[in-house]
Formats: structure tokens, sequence, C-alpha cells
């Protein structure tokens, strides 16, 4: 007996979705704009922050520079030219530091401090630098600076005046030197009334000096303190004083004076 066969039909296979790298990616998606919407939000604060410190600073601006100490030459005007070039962000903004470094390099400012007056002023409590003479276009101070004569301060006229010749160059780190000298000349003949106020160095580098009642000193090039000595040991035997023109002092074994044609004149 023949075997009959019965066709058995296996089930289909049910096919699979794995959402597991989905969901991952989603996740990460999801950080990421988490993520970003922090950042966003963390810069718009900062922005907000920055901006709110500006305006904040802007409430306090500076109104008023006031200035104290022993001041002549100093213009208030170049103080506040100074503030308003560094204090665009207000009175918080200001480096009092910084701004005292600014000041000092200012012509006529020795020492400075700064202080704040809240709300609105800043204090200056400066210390000038003393003008000692005129050398050309030039003041010589106490310590030694250099400023430019703008000629805009009448009492720096009255200072004593060292002028030079065009045809020669002196350094200006040699000005300190010859007016130490020119200073001790002056004091060693303010013994005999003569009160010098001009020196002039000529094209020879001979210094001649002139004296407030017209008398003309020269001193030549060299030896100049020692040539002074002995004209104060000799100035008591030369007569009529007033009649004096001129003095030379370049002579080894004396000096030779030059007198007036008034007195001349006189003593015919």
């Amino acid at each position: 007996m023949a075997k009959s066969k019965m066709a058995v039909r296996t089930p289909a296979k049910q096919t699979r979705f794995n959402f597991t790298g989905i969901n991952l990616i989603g996740e990460r998606l999801g950080r990421f704009f988490r993520l970003g919407g922090v950042l966003t939000l963390l810069a718009l604060m900062g922005l907000l922050l920055q901006l709110g410190y500006s305006s904040w600073q802007q409430t306090w601006p500076v109104k008023n520079i006031s200035l104290e100490g022993n001041y002549h030459y100093l213009k208030k005007q170049e103080l506040v030219a100074l503030v308003n070039q560094k204090s665009s962000g207000g009175m918080l903004s200001i480096d009092l530091g910084q701004l005292q470094a600014d000041a000092k390099l200012l012509d006529w400012i020795d020492r400075v401090e700064i202080r704040k007056v809240w709300p609105d002023t800043l204090v200056f409590l400066v210390q000038e630098h003393q003008p000692v003479v005129r050398i050309d276009e030039l003041i010589l101070t106490q310590k030694g600076t250099l400023i430019e004569n703008n000629k805009s301060h009448a009492s720096l006229s009255e200072l004593p005046y060292i002028t030079t010749s065009q045809d020669v160059t002196i350094r200006e780190q040699n000005y300190p030197r010859i007016w130490q000298e020119f200073k001790q000349i002056r004091r060693k003949l303010e013994l005999l009334e003569l009160n010098v106020e001009r020196l002039e160095i000529d094209q020879l580098r001979n210094w001649r000096l002139l004296a407030n009642s017209g008398v003309l000193v020269n001193l030549g090039r060299k030896e100049r303190l020692s040539r002074v000595d002995k004209l104060v040991l000799a100035y008591s035997e030369i007569a009529d004083q007033p009649a004096i023109e001129s003095i030379d002092l370049r002579y080894h074994n004396g000096l030779a004076v030059k007198w007036s044609r008034q007195s001349e004149k006189l003593k015919s």
C-alpha cells in the first residue's frame, strides 16, 4: 500500500524591525537641541548682562573735574581733554592707575594723584615741575625736564635766559650742566651787584653774560668760573661802575674794560 504524502506548510518567518538605532539617534538629537538651547540661552543672558553693565556704566558719567595743589602753568582744559578720552564708559570704567600714568605725560605735571568722588567727580592732586631757566625755545625745570615754551605764561619771561647760536649744536642732555655752571656764575656776580639774566653762547662757544645794568661780560670758552673769580677780586678797582659797557675776561694776566661813550664825555 502506497504511502500518502502530506504536505506540511511551515509558517512564514515574521520580519522584525529593530528600533534601537533610531531611538539612539533620537536621543542624541534631543540632547544636541537641548544643549544648543542652553548655549543659546547662556549667550542671550551674557549679551543682556553686557548691555546691562554698559548701560549701568553710562549711568555714572564724569561730570566734574577738580584740580587741587599748587599749580600755575597746567591748564585745567588739558585734564578735561584727557578724561574725555579715557572715561567714555563712565566712572566705573576708569582705571585710576592708567589715568595717572597718562596724566604724568602732560607737560607740567611732575606728580599726580587721582581719586573718585562719587557720583560724578574726579579729583586731581597735582605737583608741577618747577621752571628754572629758558633755553632757546625750551623751559628747563628743576629736575632737568625740558618743556616746550609756548609763551602763554607771562611769568616765564622773567626766568633767566640762555640763547645759543644757530651755528652751534648743543645736545639737550647738556642743558642741565650748562644751567648749573651759569647758576654758579650768577651767584658770584651777585656779590658785585651784577644781576645777570642772560647768557649768550655764540658760534665759537664763547660765553657772554648780560647784566640787567647793561654790562656785557665776555667769559670765553674755558676756565669760566676761575675767570669770574678774577673779576670778583679786581672789580673794586674799576671806577665808575655805571659807565662800564663791557668786561673781557679772556686774558691770562688781567681783564679789559670798555667804557661807554657817555662816560668818556663826562670825563672830558
